[in-house]
């Protein structure tokens, strides 16, 4: 199992910002998703979505499961 501390890392404010301007520019198709996947509603996991995780932007995460979802985006 991971560590909490090694997923915990500085993230460059671009890619923080990128995310934040993805979730509020998501697709009909993600915001479905997303109301599925958000509160615990699929088996009790915690979903995140537009991580930004070192130099990529995972669109859905589940850290418990090590599930996660990206695309191209630009």
């Amino acid at each position: 199992m991971l560590r909490k501390t090694c997923m915990h890392r500085k993230v460059p404010d671009r890619h923080r910002h990128f995310a934040r301007t993805m979730r509020a520019d998501a697709t009909m198709a993600e915001n479905l998703l997303w109301q599925t996947l958000r509160n615990r509603q699929l088996e009790g996991f915690k979903f995140k979505r537009q991580v930004p995780l070192h130099t990529y932007i995972l669109d859905f995460v589940c850290f418990d499961a090590r599930i996660s979802s990206a695309s191209t985006h630009g």
